[in-house]
């Protein structure tokens, strides 16, 4: 959509929607205040019958044995159809007088003239007139098979404030109607030609606008293709709205732009001087380059070798490394080993502490016999007896029977347990290994020695006392 369209749109939108609502309002307005006139006109007619009625003549209102109403004994009022008549011609409103709820004088007639007399009203309205005394109106009462605006209102017997009756006005709706659409149509044809004069006016102002934009835009444009040389028109630089602000801001621009190319001219002259400097640079740079270039492949060569180099050490990394894996396990092994020899120290260890136990026992049973030697041959058998129940005892201890096995082991292959420790445990150390030695191996051979001693001393006493 183009810009005069839209702007003429937004315009007259407005307008138009301002000019039905107003149609729309003032049609419902319209209507009801004509009907609010009917009512005020049936009223007033109302009331000048009445008065006819009550002021020119006296005397109640009263109903003869013909079933005629009569005011006093002068006006039949049933028989005063000129005057009925008479109000319809001019005013165009139909007149009934009721007595009661009975039609007794009426200007409304059907098709074949008679006149509707003798009918009754309807319960609503002789409700609200009669019984209330209130008056009654109505947009859509049938009457005859037409519709009809009516205005019902009651009369009174002389001095009181006794309902005798009621006078009805009415008119045909289509009149009404006929009225209401005149004036809607009159309004809306007002209307109309306001908004026609509007979209006129609207339209002049804002094509007038949109051509001096589009001027303005043809000379951005021919700024755009490059083109300084033009001129913007005097009356938009002359106009105090923004289009004439538009039009001062492009000469400006205009001027600014120029300034602008000028000096970027001056810029490219000084450039293009110093372009011979720069061709000359970028010819060292390039020669330099070559030789970096060169440098840069002697060092790939260099770095090729070097990676060759590199493979073959992981790989011999990688050699190592499984005989490392080789030799921990080895190694695991002869942590076991060497676990199990010293704890079987340990418990010879603990076999000479229970051995030298024993021993004292041994002295304190010799010390014993050496008080009893006065004792006489019997006492001595016994001594031999119970010297033979110790050595038995001490026979099948395991404290002899591990005597035996460490006796064999450091008699009879000392030097080459050593060897064999030396062979299978070389990463061990053989400061430890003889330590170990150096201490079981004494106090094997000092306890030997001690129980030898021992023996033959008793044998000597044993002899000695038998002798």
């Amino acid at each position: 959509m183009k810009l005069n369209a839209k702007i003429l749109s937004l315009s007259l939108i407005p307008v138009i929607l301002l000019g039905v609502s107003m149609f729309l309002v003032a049609a419902d307005r319209i209507a009801n205040g004509i009907y609010d006139e009917a009512y005020l006109g049936m009223h007033a007619t109302t009331l000048a019958v009445r008065d006819i009625f009550e002021i020119g003549y006296e005397g109640a209102y009263r109903l003869d044995e013909k079933g005629d109403l009569w005011k006093g004994e002068e006006l039949n009022i049933s028989q005063s159809i000129d005057i009925v008549d008479h109000i319809k011609e001019n005013t165009g409103l139909d007149v009934t007088i009721f007595w009661n709820d009975t039609r007794v004088l009426t200007s409304i007639t059907d098709e074949n003239g008679n006149r509707q007399v003798g009918t009754k009203a309807s319960e609503e309205v002789a409700q609200s007139v009669l019984a209330e005394g209130n008056s009654y109106q109505n947009r859509h009462v049938e009457i005859l098979g037409k519709e009809y605006v009516v205005y019902y209102a009651p009369f009174y017997q002389d001095g009181t404030e006794d309902v005798a009756g009621m006078i009805f006005l009415g008119t045909p709706q289509d009149s009404v109607s006929q009225i209401i659409n005149r004036v809607r149509l009159q309004l809306f044809v007002m209307i109309l030609l306001g908004v026609l004069l509007s979209v006129v006016i609207v339209y002049c102002m804002v094509n007038r606008i949109v051509l001096l934009l589009d001027k303005n835009m043809e000379l951005l444009g021919v700024m755009s293709d490059g083109n300084l040389d033009i001129a913007v028109e005097g009356n938009i630089l002359k106009r105090k709205d923004e289009i004439g602000e538009l039009g001062r801001s492009i000469e400006s621009l205009k001027h600014k732009l120029g300034q602008i190319i000028h000096g970027i001219r001056s810029k490219s002259d000084d450039v293009f001087g110093e372009s011979d400097v720069l061709k000359g640079t970028t010819e060292a740079v390039y020669q330099v380059m070559r030789e970096v270039d060169s440098a840069v492949h002697n060092i790939a060569g260099s770095c090729n070798n070097q990676t060759e180099e590199a493979v073959q050490t992981s790989h011999n990394v990688s050699a190592m490394g499984e005989m490392i894996g080789h030799n921990g396990a080895e190694m695991a092994k002869m942590n076991d080993i060497s676990s199990g020899i010293m704890k079987l120290s340990e418990e010879a260890l603990i076999h000479f502490d229970k051995l030298n136990k024993m021993m004292v026992n041994v002295r304190e049973a010799i010390r014993f016999l050496s008080e009893q030697t006065s004792l006489t041959s019997d006492s001595v058998l016994k001594i031999s007896s119970a010297t033979e129940i110790i050595t038995a005892i001490a026979s099948q201890t395991n404290l002899l029977s591990l005597n035996a096995v460490l006796r064999q082991q450091g008699q009879v292959s000392t030097e080459m347990g050593l060897l064999l420790w030396r062979q299978k445990f070389r990463s061990f150390p053989d400061s430890l290994i003889l330590q170990r030695r150096k201490k079981i191996l004494p106090v094997w051979k000092r306890f030997w020695q001690i129980l030898k001693k021992f023996m033959g001393t008793l044998r000597i006493f044993l002899a000695r006392q038998r002798g």
